[in-house]
């Protein structure tokens, strides 16, 4: 599928992220309403982001 995310597709975050939404929607505690990949995308991208912010921030 062709999204904005692929750049963390082959990241080890990418890998934790789905598996556990996985769980949580076999589980039937959440359920999606949008593609696997823009979810877990927006995630990875989000801490990411956040990291960096720390980085420069100290």
């Amino acid at each position: 599928m062709n999204h904005p995310y692929k750049k963390y597709e082959t990241t080890e975050l990418w890998h934790i992220f789905s598996e556990t939404i996985g769980e949580l929607v076999a589980n039937q505690d959440i359920e999606e309403m949008t593609s696997r990949e823009y979810i877990v995308g927006y995630f990875c991208a989000k801490l990411s982001h956040m990291e960096e912010d720390e980085a420069q921030n100290g």
